[in-house]
């Protein structure tokens, strides 16, 4: 079964090396890694902070995986309950690819543009391109850099040649996922627009639920994943989304580049998702 579905992901990325006249040619190496943790304050009252609870989390393992990855990696998280964010990462500029579609439908939310909500589900569900084409055009070019400005995301930047080859990092699209998941100070989003587009991701096609649901399981993870064959950046796999159980609630991003196929690119991915997953159960098994 994971062949096919390897060959039915693979097909939709070599449509978009087709159209786009893209040759597969990987960069060198990644840079030293970079980590970032800092707490950010939105925390909700149902998780109130105490002497006992929540404890600081430990993502040392995290970091050690970045360390070993043998390709250019940018994986960071959010949790909710204690408000830590972390970041470890071993390069810059990834391409967004297909997530880059949950900007595009935010900037219609956000600037409240009438726009076909049929269109909306095939570019976030079945991740079609050419709704993605129309619904940026809809958006205009001038709202969506906006967007990013709005939400702080210093380090991503539209491509005026394809939506799919904007550069960003992970840190930059937890912004973004805190804005949908989560309440923030930007208030970009209203409930109602904001859980739309939630459940939009939790509904993918279940051969794409592959990336962030790595740990958490695919019924417990809202998401979208990117993956193309891009010229200087080799193959591009990247996952972000939301897990929520009983017990665990956080945003995940992870951007990756220079794979050298779509199937190792994916491994790195669920890789470096179960050991946010397993880092954080550990933390809510010692709280207990």
């Amino acid at each position: 079964m994971t062949k096919y579905i390897y060959l039915a992901l693979g097909l939709v990325a070599l449509v978009g090396v087709v159209l786009f006249g893209i040759v597969l040619k990987p960069t060198p190496a990644s840079q030293a890694t970079e980590t970032i943790e800092k707490t950010i304050s939105l925390v909700p009252e149902e998780y109130p902070q105490d002497a006992d609870t929540p404890k600081k989390l430990d993502f040392t393992a995290v970091q050690q995986a970045v360390d070993s990855a043998t390709t250019t990696v940018d994986v960071a998280v959010y949790e909710r309950k204690t408000g830590q964010f972390f970041e470890a990462k071993n390069g810059e500029d990834f391409p967004m690819a297909s997530v880059a579609k949950v900007p595009i439908l935010m900037n219609l939310l956000v600037n409240h543009v009438d726009y076909d909500k049929q269109l909306a589900y095939n570019m976030i569900v079945k991740s079609d391109n050419d709704p993605a084409n129309g619904l940026l055009l809809k958006g205009t070019y001038e709202n969506y850099d906006a967007l990013f400005k709005k939400l702080d995301m210093t380090n991503t930047k539209r491509s005026s040649y394809a939506w799919g080859l904007s550069l960003t990092d992970a840190g930059d699209m937890i912004k973004m996922l805190n804005e949908i998941f989560y309440v923030t100070q930007n208030e970009l989003l209203t409930e109602q627009d904001a859980k739309y587009l939630a459940d939009l991701m939790k509904q993918v096609e279940p051969y794409q639920k592959w990336g962030v649901s790595a740990g958490p399981g695919k019924e417990n993870t809202a998401l979208k994943n990117g993956w193309n064959a891009l010229d200087g950046y080799g193959w591009v796999i990247n996952s972000i989304g939301h897990v929520k159980t009983n017990q665990l609630d956080y945003t995940i991003a992870i951007m990756t580049k220079n794979n050298k196929d779509m199937a190792s690119g994916i491994a790195e991915v669920e890789n470096l998702s179960e050991t946010v997953y397993n880092a954080i159960s550990e933390t809510e098994e010692n709280n207990d």
